[in-house]
């Protein structure tokens, strides 16, 4: 198999990891990005590889409603409380969190061995989406659409962690190899036949079960 991680002068696999370094046997997960990007596709394809993503989730967004109450407070303290109470169950865990872009350095400073996946999407798709599912004006999710992207790609910089990117539309062109490029980012050993189940199962443009919660469907 193809390494998608690995630098190419001819083939563009959408996927590059910062900082990187072998997994060990503990570790946490964040999985960030835009909202409306693909991080909810993140979390169902982390969950897939056997990682516990958190409690109290809604079907359609997969993201933990503790976690997000906390990061959303900006309440570190508490934060800390619960990776410690996590790590006391899990050898592996993770959270989906869109909103923990704003602090990436603050947040994985909290949590044990930490991995970041990050997902970057077309700003036209990702604004439209938004114009679609909480009536944004097209031209203003746009502009904050760029924005948000170049304060995303800054929180990468200063975050000290292993940072796995990934390109959305190059997941739904190479969805096995985008598979296989977060299982390794976390340690996770799969064949190309669980990979392929993974991704037939977690990887689509238009998900319908995030459609659905959104009222788009």
């Amino acid at each position: 198999m193809i390494d998608p991680t690995t630098q190419f002068d001819q083939v563009n696999f959408g996927s590059y990891v910062i900082r990187p370094e072998p997994c060990p046997d503990q570790c946490s997960v964040l999985a960030t990005g835009l909202g409306r990007s693909g991080t909810t596709m993140l979390a169902r394809i982390l969950s897939e590889l056997g990682i516990f993503m958190g409690e109290n989730m809604t079907e359609a967004y997969q993201e933990d409603q503790e976690f997000l109450a906390l990061v959303k407070a900006k309440d570190h303290a508490g934060f800390a409380t619960l990776c410690r109470k996590r790590d006391l169950v899990h050898d592996k865990w993770g959270f989906k969190c869109p909103a923990a872009r704003s602090d990436l350095p603050g947040f994985t400073r909290q949590m044990r061995n930490p991995r970041a996946v990050i997902v970057f999407r077309d700003i036209m798709a990702t604004s439209l989406r938004n114009t679609i599912s909480i009536q944004m004006p097209t031209l203003k999710a746009l502009e904050t659409a760029a924005r948000g992207n170049v304060s995303l790609v800054q929180q990468v910089i200063k975050a000290d962690v292993p940072t796995l990117m990934l390109s959305y539309e190059k997941v739904l062109q190479f969805p096995t190899l985008c598979v296989h490029a977060i299982a390794e980012h976390c340690g996770i050993d799969i064949g190309d036949g669980t990979a392929r189940r993974i991704a037939g199962k977690c990887i689509r443009n238009g998900d319908s079960r995030y459609l659905a919660g959104s009222g788009t469907a």
